[in-house]
């Protein structure tokens, strides 16, 4: 199981995850006409959503055993479980309870620290361009929001 080697400090984002993506980057990544923040299991979880309905959603995961808690699950029968090269330098794996990379869906989690991830999670409308391919977005989506954390803002 991957190690984080340079750990980041997502604490300000924790309960603010809508902080973690400009205005400019979700624009970038979906067109986003709105976001809203939601609770999640752990902590909230902000979606951006686009005209169309397509959704992206980043949380954070603080003190939940970091990727090792994602490799414990890796034998699922139902769900999906692949690591991918490392996202900006940190250790990241495409995992989900349920297997929806075919239907629009998909789960990147990135280890920051040795015992915290975040998600960026994808849910696309069939229409969209990325419908067959929604992990590409997921780790784009990822990348964007591990820039914002090494920056600070």
């Amino acid at each position: 199981m991957p190690k984080v080697s340079n750990p980041l400090d997502a604490a300000k984002y924790e309960q603010n995850p809508c902080a973690l993506l400009s205005q400019a980057q979700a624009t970038q990544l979906i067109n986003s006409v709105r976001n809203r923040q939601a609770a999640g299991a752990v902590a909230p979880i902000c979606s951006w959503i686009d005209a169309d309905g397509n959704r992206i959603g980043l949380g954070l995961l603080p003190h939940q055993g970091g990727l090792a808690s994602a490799y414990q699950h890796q034998d699922s029968q139902s769900g999906y479980f692949e690591a991918i090269p490392e996202i900006d330098g940190y250790p990241a794996v495409l995992s989900g309870t349920t297997d929806s990379r075919k239907s629009g869906g998909c789960q990147a989690i990135v280890g920051i620290k040795d015992d915290e991830t975040f998600t960026s999670s994808i849910l696309l409308q069939p229409q969209s361009p990325l419908y067959q391919d929604p992990c590409s977005l997921a780790v784009k989506t990822a990348a964007a929001a591990i820039t914002t954390i090494k920056a600070g803002t």
